[in-house]
């Protein structure tokens, strides 16, 4: 059983070469700034030496709100992204375990598999008068997007023995989400298709059980 926290936590939206050049956007616009928690369950063969795995990871709905204010002539500008994002993870890898000493081993492997995500994106915009403080239009744009892609992955850790069948594992790992397919979004004015990477690192703990 896993379980892992991602500190620094991102994901990052591409517009495509179409988009970029309709809206002059250069590079990528960045959210899911933030702690995400997950966990998981793994079965493989150990060698003593090394061992090898596949496992599903599932990462726990997370949240953020951003909000921005900004000025176009006489109107205010009010601008509020509600983001929320999961993963679902199949993941297979190898990890190398040589032994410090009898009870505890120095684990640095690294990982390869296929992530599904789910995003959320809800966008809304208000203009308001200056002058009165009334209403004067809202935009709202709701994006439900999934997408597919590879993940890969290393990590560095330490196993120790408790007895003959239970292992604990404590560490840190590190990994990257690609999603290559672009998906039309609606963004008001910067509406048009976007591709999404993922990064992230974080502690993790796994209690083995070797039958």
């Amino acid at each position: 059983v896993d379980i892992d926290a991602s500190f620094k936590n991102s994901i990052k939206a591409y517009p495509s070469e179409a988009t970029s050049n309709e809206l002059g956007i250069q590079g990528s616009s960045e959210f899911g700034k933030k702690l995400t928690k997950g966990a998981g369950v793994k079965y493989g063969f150990d060698f003593d030496n090394f061992k090898v795995f596949h496992s599903y990871f599932y990462n726990l709905k997370a949240k953020q709100t951003e909000n921005e204010v900004g000025f176009d002539g006489n109107d205010r500008v009010e601008i509020e992204s509600n983001y929320a994002w999961k993963n679902h993870k199949f993941i297979a890898g190898i990890d190398f375990t040589p032994s410090l000493n009898r009870n505890l081993k120095l684990v640095g492997g690294g990982y390869f598999g296929f992530s599904f995500m789910k995003i959320d994106l809800d966008f809304y915009v208000t203009y308001k008068d200056l002058n009165n403080g009334k209403v004067k239009q809202k935009y709202v744009g709701e994006n439900r997007i999934k997408q597919k892609g590879v993940i890969y992955g290393g990590k560095i850790g330490a196993e120790y023995s408790l007895d003959a069948h239970s292992k604990v594992e404590i560490g840190v790992k590190i990994k990257k989400e690609h999603y290559r397919k672009y998906r039309t979004i609606d963004l008001a004015e910067f509406s048009g298709e976007y591709k999404f990477m993922q990064s992230n690192y974080g502690p993790y703990l796994s209690y083995i059980y070797r039958f």
